[in-house]
């Protein structure tokens, strides 16, 4: 009874700070503690503080409520008209797909629902959210889709296909049976249909429609989505090849030396071994320097200064650490530990299964602010600003200016491992790499050294319209033992 009643007493102060509060970086941590100790039916509070915000916390607020409530309640406060959220469509999509982790049904009914609203943004931000994080979407989703009475939402299902078709990934292939392209006056429509019916290796015969339309510039199309060596290459005849390259060309006229050959995807089978392998990162501000400065941890001169092996709950939030021999100092062991504890589990990797998952924590003198999240948006920014974009269209890559090539640890070239590793990561408006995880893995020796040794990167920053912006990004490194 004495724990019940502390509960409540702590919920009751943090509900008087959370509606006091000015500063939004602490009230995104007044709500989160709130919603771990209340029922759902003081939510309220929660609406209210963001609301106070005006839109600042909306994305916070959402995530809170798919990893304490679940996912149906996310997207119900994505779906509210009564009440709207100011979130962008693509980061809307990303938070339906943590809920879907959460709950699978939540992303096909909240599908169901944009298509019903006849919703083109938010429907094309689910697509290219889905392919990134290799959700397959439902095939009764993607039949309502493909038979919208919305031309643009037609097409860009049609799409969407093509581009899982030409990456090996497509679903199921009577999908396009007995479905026509909606009249359009709109070129990508019908190509996008008849692209999403090629086979690899055929002769296609020229869009001429498509092509004569690329070389407008001031409009939007389904070429700017692809890029030097996009396997979607393969299914375009050479003419329509040329016309994307001139396309993507002029649009990018410092970049006109990469090679434009298209290329099948690449399949690497993740190892049974592969464990779940990133960065400590995402902490609250502040909170990953105090915990370094503190413990008197001295991170070594490429910022390493400890790894640990985590398993989490359901919701992400870890349940043991158990810190691994890694030559670090006890107190930089120490300093590790306690960030392992505070890091939860990133959207992209719920939900929790049974592997341990592998931290390695990295903290550079020149990437301050690594460890902690991205900042809650300052006032004023438009809603329609994602807070981390993907490459592509009118957002510049980031350029690769320093690469440290990954140890090859000497037990794993004895035993003759080899392979690629896969990675993804965030690239900063400065150009550092933060939350790197392993994609698909090759053996945990290699998976840990390629984490580490791609922390290090460092990048001239993407640009969109000229301005630094934060990038999803994809990387590889390669153990040969021909080497």
């Amino acid at each position: 009874m004495a724990h019940v009643g502390f509960v409540k007493s702590l919920a009751e102060v943090l509900r008087r700070a959370l509606a006091e509060e000015q500063s939004a970086g602490a009230a995104r941590e007044q709500m989160r503690g709130l919603a771990a100790l209340t029922p759902p039916e003081q939510d309220s509070h929660l609406r209210e503080a963001a609301k106070r915000f005006a839109g600042r916390l909306d994305r916070d607020l959402v995530e809170v409520l798919a990893r304490t409530r679940g996912g149906a309640a996310a997207v119900d406060a994505l779906l509210d008209t009564a009440n709207p959220l100011a979130v962008s469509p693509p980061d809307e999509a990303d938070l339906v797909l943590l809920a879907g982790r959460l709950q699978e049904e939540a992303v096909t009914r909240y599908g169901t629902a944009i298509l019903a609203r006849k919703d083109r943004k938010r429907w094309e931000a689910l697509l290219v959210a889905a392919r990134a994080r290799n959700v397959v979407l439902a095939n009764d989703l993607l039949h309502s889709g493909l038979r919208s009475p919305t031309a643009e939402i037609a097409g860009r299902t049609a799409w969407h296909l093509a581009l899982l078709r030409a990456a090996e990934e497509s679903p199921s292939a009577t999908l396009l049976d007995g479905v026509s392209p909606p009249e359009s006056t709109d070129p990508d429509v019908q190509f996008a249909f008849e692209v999403a019916r090629r086979t690899p290796g055929e002769k296609f015969a020229d869009d001429t429609a498509w092509i004569e339309a690329l070389s407008d510039a001031s409009r939007e199309t389904l070429a700017d989505s692809i890029g030097p060596g996009d396997p979607v290459l393969l299914l375009l005849s050479a003419a329509e090849r040329e016309a994307v390259r001139n396309r993507w060309e002029r649009r990018h006229p410092s970049e006109k030396k990469l090679p434009w050959d298209p290329r099948p995807p690449r399949k690497i089978p993740e190892s049974s071994e592969s464990l779940a392998l990133r960065g400590v990162s995402d902490l609250p501000h502040g909170v990953g320097s105090d915990t370094i400065a503190v413990s008197g941890c001295r991170p070594n001169r490429d910022g390493f200064f400890g790894a640990a092996a985590v398993r989490y709950n359901v919701e992400g939030r870890p349940l043991r650490v158990t810190p691994m021999d890694v030559s670090v100092s006890k107190s930089c062991e120490t300093a590790a530990r306690n960030l392992v504890l505070l890091t939860l589990v990133p959207r992209s990797q719920l939900p929790i299964r049974q592997r341990p998952h592998i931290l390695v924590a990295l903290a550079r003198n020149d990437c301050v602010g690594e460890l902690d999240e991205e900042p809650v948006p300052p006032a004023g920014s438009p809603a329609e600003e994602p807070a981390i974009h993907r490459v592509g269209g009118d957002v510049d890559p980031p350029i690769l200016e320093k690469r440290i090539e990954p140890a090859y640890p000497e037990a794993a070239r004895r035993d003759r491992v080899q392979g690629v590793v896969i990675l993804e990561a965030v690239i900063s408006a400065n150009g550092c790499v933060r939350g790197v995880s392993v994609i698909k893995g090759v053996d945990p020796r290699l998976d840990f050294e390629s984490a580490r040794a791609v922390s290090q990167w460092r990048y001239r920053p993407a640009r969109l319209n000229g301005s630094p912006v934060r990038v999803y990004l994809t990387v590889t490194t390669t153990f040969s033992l021909r080497r």
